[in-house]
């Protein structure tokens, strides 16, 4: 992320200022819908916005994590094992509803050809709603 660019998006938002930014009800829905005119701080508002209150959630995202982590997939970047878990995370809280394809080819762009790490990631993004719903009935 280039500091510049969220600087000067962040001095536009400021400059900007709608007669129906103060009354915003619904943050993460602002920002949702800022996602093209800003999209740095958008995606930073969203991420800070989504962030756990309670330490079990984040032990569980770290657990989460972990199970990722397989001698398969032992050599994931912390950035990929990160956007996995914000992917998961937004997954369960409803702010998306599906993986993004696109997503799923910009992932199989940046691994290396016949990469095992690019198949696994790739499944497993492809698997995670399903791994998602899996965990649920398990917390019941």
């Amino acid at each position: 992320m280039d500091s510049d660019n969220v600087e000067d998006e962040h001095a536009r938002w400021q400059k900007d200022v709608l007669p129906t930014d103060n009354v915003i009800r619904y943050p993460l829905e602002y920002w949702h819908a800022q996602r093209f005119k800003y999209p740095w701080l958008s995606r930073m508002a969203v991420d800070f916005m989504t962030v756990q209150p309670m330490s079990a959630e984040c032990e569980r995202l770290f657990s989460a994590a972990g199970r990722m982590v397989t001698p398969l997939r032992n050599q994931l970047e912390a950035s990929t094992i990160a956007i996995c878990q914000v992917l998961r995370s937004w997954l369960q809280a409803g702010i998306v509803e599906e993986v993004d394809p696109m997503l799923l080819d910009k992932v199989d762009d940046t691994m290396g050809e016949d990469s095992v790490e690019e198949k696994s990631v790739s499944e497993w993004l492809r698997d995670l709603p399903m791994q998602m719903r899996e965990e649920e009935t398990g917390w019941e």
